[in-house]
């Protein structure tokens, strides 16, 4: 988990060097030099900044999502590599396991024998206390990942979640995830969004974001290094 908190440490530093040249291009007087010819200077272009304002979602939202996906992988690699059984852990992770067994079927296209089959297996790794595997891929979480999906996740696993103070119950990642998919689904530009934003707003809900993250990041290392996940 150690080095999952320091990849994510290390993305929170690159957003907000990002940040930071942001808010320097906002002022109305930065004009960018050519190194080899100085004469030529020209003013950032207003709609340039704007689209540049818009992208900080897409790179907080990546930055969450990652996170909290490499966490519970690794928490996933942690219960293989220790070979627990279905009996062995607590009651939620066998939840968990049983419904990403029917997960992996598409929405209406699995059959009653399919489901017949699958019911067959589980059965027949519960009786032979074989070792389960879980996989991060079939978390709820691509694209629609807020403070309230968090929670629900680690809560279908037994994880606490505590988070400081300043993270306001990590309510700005509704306002990174409702940006990023209008953006992605181009329900908006990239300059209309941008324009509704302040880099003083961007760093705000950059900063409550990644507070709220590194919160539940601990309590998942806190979870993990307690074996928590054990009945």
């Amino acid at each position: 988990m150690d080095e999952v908190i320091e990849e994510f440490e290390e993305r929170v530093v690159e957003v907000a060097a990002f940040l930071k040249v942001l808010e320097r291009l906002e002022n109305p007087d930065v004009v960018l030099v050519h190194r080899r010819k100085r004469r030529r200077l020209r003013v950032l272009k207003d709609s340039s900044h704007k689209v540049m304002k818009a992208t900080v979602f897409l790179l907080i939202y990546n930055l969450v999502e990652s996170a909290i996906r490499s966490a519970f992988r690794q928490l996933y690699t942690t219960i293989e590599v220790e070979k627990k059984t279905a009996a062995e852990l607590r009651r939620e992770l066998r939840r968990v396991w049983v419904g990403q067994q029917f997960d992996k079927f598409a929405e209406g296209t699995a059959s009653l024998r399919n489901y017949r089959e699958v019911a067959e297996k589980l059965a027949d790794q519960i009786i032979e206390d074989t070792a389960i595997r879980l996989s991060a891929d079939l978390l709820p979480v691509s694209g629609n990942l807020d403070a309230d999906v968090i929670r629900k996740v680690c809560h279908s696993h037994g994880i606490p979640v505590r988070t400081h103070f300043r993270a306001l119950g990590g309510c700005e990642l509704e306002t990174v995830k409702r940006q990023r998919n209008a953006l992605g689904h181009g329900d908006v530009s990239f300059s209309a969004c941008g324009q509704q934003y302040a880099v003083t707003d961007l760093k705000r809900i950059h900063r409550q974001s990644v507070v709220f993250v590194r919160s539940i990041l601990k309590n998942i290392r806190r979870y993990v290094e307690e074996a928590a996940f054990s009945a």
